[in-house]
């Protein structure tokens, strides 16, 4: 009897925490907003190196800053896959997409890995 009784208390704390909170839903948000911050500065940073990468490449004329120009120009992409894949799962469109687009990301990971393999 003190064991159901112990598991009920418990479970009405934890619901009363939710209701009492209101900011769950402000640190969700602005957790999102940290994520999306930190994926837009490392995708202008792989534009910047690939771009520098390819200004090298023309000036020496090297193979090897060539084959490493090419090597960031395959990690810009996968992570543009991987953004749009990641954006397009969040659409939330239950009359044009009723199982969700949340099945996208396996399909950009396969993408990923066969552009990289």
């Amino acid at each position: 009897r003190s064991l159901s009784v112990t598991a009920r208390e418990s479970q009405s704390d934890f619901d009363s925490d939710l209701a009492l909170d209101p900011n769950i839903g402000d640190a969700e948000a602005n957790r999102e907003a940290k994520i999306r911050a930190l994926i837009l500065a490392s995708l202008y940073s792989n534009i910047a190196l690939f771009s520098v990468k390819l200004v090298a490449s023309i000036m020496s004329r090297s193979l090897a800053v060539l084959g490493s120009t090419l090597d960031s120009f395959l990690d810009l992409l996968t992570q543009v896959v991987i953004y749009f894949v990641e954006r397009c799962s969040k659409t939330r469109d239950r009359t044009l997409y009723p199982a969700g687009l949340s099945r996208l990301e396996p399909i950009g990971v396969i993408l990923c890995a066969s552009i990289m393999g």
